[in-house]
């Protein structure tokens, strides 16, 4: 049988993307806030596979790891990748093992519930069936399978909360049937997550955002709707259990352990995974699967947001038993509280002390030696020297040309490099200048070209290479060795949106960029990517919720690197209109939480709004250096030269 052609044609269920507004507010009881009560730390999962999409779930049948892909199907992991010609395209949900029988969902096609039997000769599908062809479940999306203790199949749905089942799902097709049992407390779908423990069924449900409870549902004839279990506790989609104590279920880039046999008692099971050694965030959680024989917990993990297009970046980890938890989690039992009205914008963390003025327009900061170093607009890329607060002396200025105007720049520090693109309309291309740590000063400079590309951020990935973006497009270009003799560039990737880039970093191997209206992330950007996409960082979970990164016209990023294992990443924004002001939100990559860091500096006994952050920088120290200018309008032009700023926060 050929299983690929078993596909109907693909129907999109991607939730759109939150409208983004500049509003500041926080998802009332959704903010995951975490108390660790131990101090040992969750397991990581080891790498099975990468190169997925949304992975749904995984199971372990005769030695082979199977992996339920959005894109793919039902797939067999070979060798650390999807093999394509085991894939059934028509099992991409939440998949539910019974001996050698696999239940499966059709959750972007409208084939309906299938049950696929194993062979354990050669790990291969034997034969696939349609479960309850005239049960009209198909039209609904299935999204989820989940065996009840009573022997029947318990499926959710995508486009609907209805929560149904099908009587004796290992039988003959036409003697089953499809039974109502009640549904998900939102009311609507998606619902992406079943799994029993003992008779009660728990639901994922991403309209409600949160776990929910049917009890006892074997007794339930369409007349049970479930209850909210955590109501401060965002999972949406997938949970798993081993049947009798625990629950393991996505909290957004994590997977949280609940004890159902206790009141309420959560603790984090895993955070990231290991890749070559290294930590690495699972992304997004799409899918967890507990194995019953070995205990092991299967986590597939992809940043892409819901509705984007998938681009094999995600990946499936394995956290092997036993494992090793990490405290507990803040949890509240029983539905939110009422949202307060209006919504409370959370204070800035901190206030900038006054650094350095009279700059002009800053187009980024970095950290060179013992100084920070801009890029202003007027006088070029300079080092700062500040004798006393608020007032600076911009020496050793890079200025080739008269029309050049310095954008972001970048320091290979093994090399002692600096890159600094000319972000002039009519750039005269980028620039390598040697930098003297004795002396702190630049020496020798080159022009590497590439005027055409309008550059107005470069970024030096981990082994040498130079990104680029532009102003005129959203292409992401890469130039192979530009410390000696550089090749052409080569476009490698592209924005979420298209347009232009104003600031970009590297983190380990993943490219962060500030679009325009957003910010994104190239997943392993370095070393050998030849084809990616932005994905947005932080998106909203639902459907008109907040995004998690609440930022909307980023200017400028910097990143904190000190605990490898744990990065911070910082975003300058600009204001959107009149009334408004800029601020710096600190994004906690790990923990997927964002905190607005500051919004003002102190100037002598004058608190002063923050305006366009155009460069941030941190010091070796964790000094957080911030530069903005009130001057530059709405068309990025300085009305006033010299009225920027360059403001300093502490870690």
């Amino acid at each position: 049988m050929n299983f690929r052609s078993l596909r109907s044609p693909i129907k999109s269920t991607g939730l759109p993307l939150a409208s983004l507004s500049r509003a500041r507010a926080w998802l009332a009881g959704v903010a995951l806030l975490i108390f660790c009560t131990g101090s040992a730390l969750a397991s990581p999962g080891t790498l099975v596979a990468n190169g997925l999409n949304q992975p749904r779930g995984a199971i372990r049948w005769n030695g082979s790891v199977w992996v339920a892909d959005i894109a793919n199907g039902f797939c067999r992991i070979d060798s650390g990748a999807i093999n394509l010609s085991t894939c059934f395209l028509a099992g991409n949900g939440q998949a539910e093992l019974d001996g050698n029988l696999v239940y499966i969902t059709d959750s972007t096609g409208a084939t309906g519930v299938w049950r696929l039997t194993m062979n354990a000769i050669n790990s291969t599908i034997d034969s696939a069936v349609q479960l309850a062809p005239n049960g009209g479940l198909a039209g609904n999306l299935p999204q989820s399978a989940s065996l009840g203790p009573d022997g029947k199949l318990y499926v959710s749905f995508t486009s609907t909360g209805d929560i149904k089942r099908i009587t004796n799902p290992a039988g003959d097709p036409a003697t089953q049937t499809v039974e109502s049992v009640g549904k998900a407390a939102s009311g609507g779908g998606p619902v992406n997550g079943l799994s029993f423990v003992n008779g009660d069924l728990y639901i994922a449900d991403t309209g409600a955002i949160g776990l929910e409870r049917i009890a006892t549902a074997a007794a339930c004839r369409g007349n049970c709707n479930a209850v909210s279990m955590f109501g401060v506790l965002g999972i949406s989609n997938s949970v798993s259990s081993d049947r009798t104590r625990y629950l393991f279920m996505e909290n957004g880039n994590r997977v949280l352990r609940y004890d159902v046999t206790t009141t309420n008692v959560v603790v984090i099971y895993s955070q990231n995974g290991i890749q070559n050694g290294q930590p690495f965030s699972y992304g997004q959680v799409w899918g967890v699967t507990y194995d019953l024989p070995s205990g092991d917990v299967f986590i597939g993990g992809d940043p892409t947001a819901p509705g984007a297009a998938t681009n094999n970046v995600g990946s499936l980890y394995v956290v092997t038993a036993p494992a090793t938890t990490e405290g507990a989690v803040q949890t509240q039992f029983g539905p939110p509280p009422p949202v307060p009205s209006p919504t409370p914008i959370p204070p800035a963390a901190r206030t900038g002390a006054i650094y350095a003025a009279g700059i002009t327009q800053p187009n980024g900061l970095i950290w060179l030696g013992t100084h920070a170093w801009v890029s202003d607009s007027s006088q070029g890329f300079c080092r700062v020297d500040s004798s006393s607060p608020g007032v600076a002396a911009l020496s050793n200025c890079f200025k080739p040309i008269a029309t050049f105007v310095p954008g972001q720049a970048y320091f290979d520090s093994a090399r002692n490099l600096v890159y600094i693109p000319d972000a002039a309309t009519t750039s005269s291309g980028i620039y390598r200048a040697a930098f003297d740590p004795t002396t702190e000063t630049l020496g020798i400079s080159a022009n590497l070209g590439q005027g055409v590309l309008q550059p107005t951020a470069v970024a030096v990935a981990p082994e040498g290479s130079l990104f680029v973006g532009s102003r005129n497009n959203g292409n992401i270009n890469k130039i192979t060795t530009p410390f000696s003799t550089p090749a052409a560039p080569v476009r490698i990737a592209t924005t979420s949106n298209g347009l232009g880039v104003r600031g970009m970093l590297f983190i380990a191997n993943d490219l962060y960029l500030a679009e325009t209206v957003n910010v994104t992330v190239i997943i392993r950007a370095s070393p050998s990517l030849t084809k990616g996409k932005a994905v947005i960082v932080g998106p909203a979970a639902t459907r008109g919720a907040t995004p998690r990164l609440n930022v909307v016209n980023p200017l400028s990023l910097a990143a904190d690197t000190r605990n490898p294992s744990h990065a911070l990443l910082y975003i300058g924004s600009a204001p959107l209109g009149i009334g408004d002001f800029g601020q710096v939100d600190q994004w906690d990559i790990l923990l997927q939480k964002d905190t607005i860091w500051a919004d003002s500096g102190a100037i002598g006994a004058v608190t002063t709004a923050f305006a366009n952050i155009g460069g941030l920088a941190v010091a070796p120290s964790g000094f957080l250096y911030i530069g903005d200018d009130p001057s530059v309008t709405a068309a990025g032009t300085t009305a006033t030269p010299g009225q920027g700023h360059i403001y300093q926060t502490a870690p």
